[in-house]
């Protein structure tokens, strides 16, 4: 007799249904204890048998093995804080890092009570198979309310992330590798697939949606993919917001040394710093860079504290001009400046001498069989700087078609052009001189179409998000960056730009004469602003750019003569004891005099506790004192534990 609505019922497939489908998730926990057991029972037998037959106290081998155990349940604790804090949030499993985290703390006891309870016996006691049964049971008790709680929202792990991608309308991508810690363990990376048809561009214009994902700022998202892998999207979201804490500039980096050393004037948001290569990487020839911000977004800011370390190199010059400001922005600098134009009748004075000294110095090369700039080639390296580069281009065709015949061909002749504007148009930047720039340093822009004109289409850097909020904030794209750091924003030290403009009278030491070749094809220009009253009152601080007698008069290579200098400072860690070349001994011993009188040996300190009254007492810069102190920690004069200074 059938029933109506019957069926027939598979009693062997549904009890595989129920053994590894509802309880196999709950047989996790079980297989960890008696896991645990085992590895115990073991640990508990070497110890023994290493006291036993070797020639060691029991006590000895168990404090080691204490010691052992307790490290590696410390890196297991980071790691579940880092790696499921992410996972908890995204997934909605309000239990899943406190049960990892009970898992791993009930594990250690354990393990610490194999070790000593019934020391120097073969085998351990009833309190720690009392505590094993303990931890067992509520181990297991607390992944089932987990695993319980996560089924009754509905949060399986997989599903809940491609419906909460597909909701912000990324399709069906994927998470084939979940997420790991960003270099440097400033925050999680998630590595995601996307759906066929779902690029990088669309990754980057769900940026919001993304950050409402995850929960977090959208300044604290970052979106990135690596050419060589489209089908690959990676997704950084930082613990905290990045640049809170911000990084002093601790003078010239490496100075008196060679223009074609590298340069480190900024940090990335992933703590990271970067180098930046003016004269050519590794033998190469210079590039151009292209520097684009709105008005307030800091890009003259970022330029000086390149020059804080450019003006302390050897074989190298600078050309500044800047028709809108005037000395607003090079005041700092102007001790260290070949030639400074205020005006345009004056830069367009200049660039005329630029390209005039172009052929010259291409041919004093070619006479040397070199296709490109290198150092000790008897010429210094030229950077001709051009602010506000749009004012320039309104002066008329003439003008834009001077400023892209330098850019195209001043390269070769080893001379770099820093162009550098805030209104972007079309117009600002010549189509033919776009492709010549090498280098971007990009601060914050107003739209997305004035991103576009910087970088292109393709981009993955967001500048206008930026725009003036936080002024020192850019994206770099230049030879021997990596390009996953494409998408990384960075900030610039924070400078004071009085103690900038005291080392670069400090590096006249270092600095080289602008070549003969050089001056003789700048030409008339070039002499009546060196005998004029400005000339003279800048160049000066330095007597050998008055005596101009250069061997490039005969095309004669030679030699720079900063090795010392430049050994000197090799082995100083971070550039910060050089940095007291400005710095008098007297100078010195009143900061160190005033920390031992405020503070005893061993007891901390913040920084600001010394810094901000000895500042309000003796006038002395926040930078300086900064530097002061850090040289002294280099010195083991003064300790640090985290950001807690005392004296040792």
């Amino acid at each position: 007799m059938a029933f109506e609505g019957s069926r027939t019922i598979n009693v062997a497939n549904n009890i595989g249904e129920f053994i590894f489908g509802d309880i196999k998730p709950y047989l996790k926990p079980i297989v960890v204890a008696l896991l645990a057991i085992a590895v115990g029972l073991v640990f508990r037998a070497t110890v023994w048998l290493m006291s036993y037959f070797g020639n060691y106290t029991y006590s000895n081998v168990a404090t080691w093995a204490t010691v052992i155990v307790i490290a590696v349940t410390l890196i297991c604790l980071f790691y579940i804080n880092s790696l499921y804090g992410l996972r908890q949030r995204m997934n909605k499993e309000p239990l899943l890092k406190f049960q990892a985290i009970w898992t791993a703390i009930t594990v250690l006891v354990f393990y610490i009570s194999v070790f000593w309870e019934n020391a120097g016996q073969f085998m351990f006691g009833t309190l720690t198979v009392g505590w094993f049964i303990f931890g067992s049971l509520t181990t297991i008790l607390t992944w089932i309310i987990r695993y319980f709680a996560d089924k009754r929202t509905g949060q399986s792990e997989p599903v809940q992330q491609i419906n909460l991608y597909g909701e912000i309308g990324l399709g069906d991508t994927t998470v084939p590798m979940g997420s790991g810690p960003i270099p440097g363990g400033l925050g999680q990376r998630v590595r995601v697939k996307p759906k066929m048809g779902v690029t990088l561009k669309d990754f980057l214009a769900k940026k919001e949606a993304l950050a409402q994902m995850f929960k977090v700022g959208v300044s604290r998202i970052r979106v990135w993919g690596k050419a060589e892998d489209p089908n690959t999207i990676y997704i950084d979201i930082f613990e905290t917001e990045p640049f809170l804490n911000e990084v002093l500039w601790a003078g010239p980096f490496k100075p008196g040394t060679n223009i074609s050393e590298p340069i480190e004037f900024a940090t990335y948001d992933t703590g990271d710093r970067p180098q930046l290569y003016i004269a050519g990487k590794n033998g190469a020839s210079s590039q151009h860079f292209l520097t684009a911000g709105m008005s307030g977004a800091g890009k003259s800011y970022g330029w000086q504290t390149i020059y804080g370390t450019i003006l302390n190199r050897s074989e190298v010059s600078v050309l500044y001009a800047d028709p809108a400001k005037g000395y607003q922005t090079v005041k700092p600098m102007l001790s260290g400046i070949s030639w400074f134009a205020d005006g345009i009748e004056e830069t367009a004075e200049m660039l005329i001498s630029v390209e005039r000294a172009i052929k010259a110095r291409t041919n004093y090369l070619s006479n040397l069989d070199l296709d490109n700039w290198v150092p000790g080639c008897g010429m210094n390296l030229l950077i001709v700087h051009i602010e506000e580069a749009a004012d320039i281009m309104d002066a008329g065709k003439e003008m834009k078609e001077l400023i892209t015949r330098i850019v195209r061909t001043a390269r070769s002749a080893g001379i770099v052009i820093v162009y550098s504007l805030q209104r972007l148009t079309h117009d600002c930047i010549p189509t033919t001189a776009r492709g010549q720039f090498g280098g971007i340093l990009c601060f914050g822009l107003k739209n997305p179409s004035d991103t576009k004109i910087v970088f292109g289409s393709d981009t993955i850097a967001t500048p206008e998000v930026l725009k003036d909020r936080d002024p020192g904030r850019f994206y770099l794209d230049t030879r021997g960056i990596d390009y996953d750091k494409l998408g990384n924003q960075l900030k610039t030290d924070t400078l004071n730009k009085s103690e900038l403009a005291e080392y670069v009278k400090s590096g006249a030491k270092y600095r080289t004469p602008l070549d003969r070749t050089t001056t003789a094809a700048l030409g008339q220009a070039y002499e009546t602003y060196k005998n004029s009253q400005n000339g003279r009152r800048f160049t000066d601080m330095n007597s050998q750019y008055e005596k101009y007698e250069d061997p490039t008069a005969e095309y004669e290579s030679v030699k720079t003569e900063n090795v010392k200098d430049s050994q000197k400072y090799e082995d100083v860690k971070s550039n910060r004891s050089q940095n007291f070349t400005v710095d008098t001994e007297y100078e010195k011993a009143k900061l160190w005099g005033f920390i031992t009188s405020v503070k005893s040996v061993n007891e901390e300190f913040t920084f600001t506790e010394i810094q901000k009254p000895y500042t309000e007492k003796h006038g002395v810069g926040k930078g300086t004192v900064y530097k002061r102190m850090q040289a002294w920690v280099d010195e083991d004069k003064l300790g640090m534990n985290g950001k807690m200074y005392f004296i040792k």
